[in-house]
């Protein structure tokens, strides 16, 4: 296999909430409207839907401390809804959004698969940063995975550190921009890849973030209220009851209110105190930003389709002998298959390629050959253990696919693709052209994977080049077709709303492209009923009917029906706008299309 180098190093409807009870806090004098709010139009939330809450090590894990090259963050640490580290350099650096990696495939959340609109400009940093009022926190964003060679701009330097305290810093990137230091203004072009927060200017500070929003900017607000003090007053914000953590303004003692704008801050409970600067009594409110619903739609998707699934339950799953499953030391526990892949300088010879480890797995047919014109997806879960992404040290993985070509054996090899820490679902469309043709084929001239019948199937989950070992879990992996219909027939729509269903309003639509949602509205049926006909026979419905394994990987979920009969024949996503009565609206769309034939 060819070791990819892609390493760029830069300096640079409805909702009903039960009552909230007010905890037993110092004084309960004050007022708070409304008590439940719904949260801002959030990027990350609606778009990559996964906020950067500092609740998942995902929201910061891609090119941390450039893939393990340069080192500008230690002490990373995500636990309990806080990200922390301590800078190592004065350039010291965390992406929330990296564009992908250069030469080779980069699935999941990737500003190159899900870049952000321009729209989206107001951002809004809970943080505290042990440093001093000289110092600075700037923004970066990118076009492309160029990084600094491209397009790129960074916010001016007038946003000042408040030394040692959670404080919560606000950006509009359409103003703030520093013309000297970079080359293009937020609002220049019409979306971005990359977002980066450089928390601090100096080395060796440490520093913890409890959230990152980037949002519309469409203001929303609370309103409190407090008994008059006859004296200056601060406004205080926590998170958790009776914690007095992040200063929000400070108040002239002729008012006895305060309007305060809440739609860069995360979804959860907050506790907002008004303190008399005077003698030090505090009054206490509280209030709630209901988070969005989200809807999980798992048909269509890339593994609801008929297929084949190996849950990695036996040994039985792979294939092994020579020059089959190999070069790696493996084992089956609790449902999942074990890897343990050493570094070059401890391996065999045969289990190097080109200086690096070749582990190889091979998978178990249950039929000859199969033609994979019909199963474009292959779609796994996987963990990897480690601190950062270290792609430049074989933290890529491969599939490849054999096929018989003029009486010749041959191999298509797919590019690189990226791996990131801890559990995380790769799924790959084959017949996209970025990884469907191969990087290079042995011993026959390139063809991609509809090309040919295909024999046997393997992946090579790392290219080990680094002085130790990796270690990694698969959970399962499934090949499978895309989810068809016929026309005229009912689709089955599964999905796994966020929220109690009696507490959300659904409109569905259909879309060929999901560069043009929602799409045209649908109606669906909670029973699968056409209309002026009775209910419909289950062969009508398409399930999956053949899978290698136990079980489906689709979990049960609520069932819609979609009647076909006025859709012309093609590939459609289905999108889902849900509502709430706090006024939070989302869009969700299927990952994969459902055919119509």
């Amino acid at each position: 296999m060819i070791k990819i180098m892609n390493i760029l190093i830069i300096s640079v409807s409805f909702l009903i909430y039960s009552q909230i009870s007010t905890p037993n806090l110092a004084v309960s004098a004050t007022s708070i409207s409304p008590q439940v709010s719904p949260e801002g139009n959030d990027y990350a939330t609606q778009v990559l839907t996964n906020a950067w809450d500092m609740n998942d090590y995902k929201d910061i894990s891609k090119y941390l401390n450039n893939s393990g090259v340069y080192i500008n963050l230690g002490n990373v640490q995500v636990l309990n809804g806080i990200f922390s580290a301590q800078t190592q350099t004065t350039d010291g650096y965390f992406f929330l959004l990296f564009p992908g990696y250069l030469g080779g495939f980069n699935p999941g959340a990737y500003g190159e698969n899900y870049p952000i609109s321009s729209k989206y400009h107001c951002l809004s940093i809970r943080a505290k940063i042990e440093s001093d009022e000289s110092d600075e926190i700037r923004v970066f964003w990118f076009a492309d995975s160029r990084l600094a060679d491209g397009p790129f701009g960074v916010t001016d330097n007038f946003t000042k550190i408040i030394p040692n305290e959670w404080a919560v810093y606000n950006f509009d990137l359409n103003t703030s921009f520093d013309g000297a230091n970079s080359n293009t203004p937020w609002a220049a072009r019409s979306s971005w890849q990359g977002l980066r927060i450089d928390p601090t200017t100096r080395s060796f500070k440490n520093f913890a973030v409890d959230w990152v929003r980037l949002t519309d900017c469409s203001a929303r607000f609370e309103t409190l209220s407090w008994s008059p003090m006859n004296a200056p007053v601060e406004i205080w914000m926590g998170r958790t009851a009776n914690s007095m953590e992040t200063k929000i303004a400070e108040i002239s003692e002729e008012l006895s209110s305060y309007k305060f704008r809440i739609d860069g801050w995360e979804a959860g409970d907050y506790y907002m105190a008004v303190k008399n600067t005077s003698t030090g009594s505090t009054q206490w409110s509280q209030f709630k930003i209901a988070p969005s619903p989200k809807i999980d739609i798992s048909k269509p998707s890339f593994i609801s389709g008929e297929g084949l699934t190996w849950h990695m339950n036996s040994s039985e799953e792979l294939v092994f002998g020579q020059d089959k499953t190999s070069c790696a030391i493996s084992s089956f526990a609790d449902g999942s298959l074990n890897l343990i892949t050493n570094p070059p300088a401890s391996i065999e010879s045969e289990c190097l390629a080109g200086g690096y480890s070749d582990p190889k797995l091979f998978f178990t047919m249950p039929v000859t050959t199969f033609n994979p014109v019909e199963y474009p997806y292959i779609s796994y879960k996987m963990y990897t253990q480690g601190a950062w992404q270290d792609i430049n040290k074989g933290w890529v993985g491969r599939w490849l696919w054999y096929y018989v070509k003029n009486y010749t054996l041959c191999i298509g090899v797919t590019y690189g693709i990226s791996i990131d820490v801890n559990w995380e679902r790769y799924s790959i469309n084959m017949q996209d052209p970025a990884i469907g043709i191969p990087n290079y084929t042995e011993y026959c001239s390139p063809q991609p994977w509809a090309a040919n019948t295909i024999s046997y199937l393997r992946f090579d989950p790392n290219e080990n080049d680094t002085t130790s070992t990796i270690n990694q879990k698969i959970d399962w992996v499934s090949l499978n077709k895309m989810d068809k219909v016929q026309k005229g027939n009912l689709f089955t729509i599964i999905i796994s709303p966020s929220k109690p269903i009696e507490e959300l309003k659904l409109n569905f639509f259909y879309t060929s492209s999901l560069n043009q949602i929602p799409g045209t509205p649908i109606t669906v049926t909670e029973l699968p009923t056409l209309p002026n006909n009775p209910v419909q026979s289950p062969h009508n419905v398409f399930f999956p009917l053949i899978m290698n394994g136990p079980s489906s990987l689709i979990q049960d979920g609520l069932k819609y029906y979609w009647d076909t009969s006025n859709l012309a024949t093609g590939n459609y996503y289905i999108c889902i706008q849900s509502q709430d009565t706090t006024g939070n609206i989302s869009l969700d769309c299927s990952e994969a299309p459902v055919q119509v034939y």
